[in-house]
């Protein structure tokens, strides 16, 4: 790793070394965005319940993974242009704009989301260790006694 950062810093300067963080930053937050708008929405349609409410019911793990991967998945779907962009522009060292039109060129505007099946299996599969994780903190918890 630290060989390669040196690769590319001898090739493209100081500069190279931050290509694509620009369309990295613009994707995480439309990312967090459209997660944090999604999943109240989503949460009160499976639940008929507003994810604030006093009485919130416990969702059971298959419908705490669908809640999950489905926000995910979406929001992955919405951003993924951005995720290309970025792995073009650290590829070739070009600007947001001319890394587009170069996707665009070459593979039409269906070229953005390149990789789509890919970042949803990465998805599903982060989800579903996120969501054990999170059952097993909580099992956990339900074991130390409190006085």
């Amino acid at each position: 790793m630290y060989s390669g950062y040196l690769d590319i810093i001898q090739r493209q300067g100081l500069v190279g070394a931050w290509q694509g963080i620009g369309a990295g930053v613009i994707g995480l937050m439309i990312y967090r965005t459209v997660s944090f708008m999604l999943y109240p929405f989503i949460f009160k349609n499976v639940t008929f319940v507003h994810p604030s409410a006093k009485d919130t019911p416990m969702l059971t793990f298959a419908k705490q993974f669908l809640l999950g991967a489905t926000v995910a998945v979406i929001a992955g779907w919405v951003t993924l242009p951005f995720d290309t962009i970025r792995r073009v522009q650290m590829l070739s060292g070009d600007s947001m704009v001319t890394a587009v039109s170069t996707i665009v060129e070459r593979r039409g505007w269906l070229g953005l989301w390149d990789g789509a099946v890919a970042n949803t299996g990465r998805v599903l599969f982060g989800t579903a260790i996120a969501l054990a994780c999170n059952c097993g903190a909580v099992f956990i918890r339900s074991l130390v006694i409190t006085k």
